[in-house]
């Protein structure tokens, strides 16, 4: 996707639990891929970004998420 696109928008991204955790895991890997190329994102949640996460399992990686994604925003 970042390689074909320069702004990408998602939407109605749901609240991750630990009944999510594999697609938490998909949507870390995607914000770092998306990051890590700089590429504008655009996104709809559920909830607010520091609420996406409520599970236990994958918090110190949803932390850094939240962060890249605040400052994604930042950048918009």
């Amino acid at each position: 996707i970042a390689d074909e696109f320069k702004t990408i928008v998602i939407t109605e991204v749901p609240t991750f639990d630990q009944e999510r955790e594999n697609e938490a895991r998909r949507f870390i890997a995607l914000i770092d891929e998306l990051y890590d190329r700089n590429i504008d994102l655009f996104m709809t949640t559920s909830a607010n970004h520091k609420n996406l996460y409520t599970g236990i399992k994958l918090v110190n990686e949803f932390a850094r998420t939240t962060s890249r994604l605040v400052e994604m925003n930042n950048k918009n």
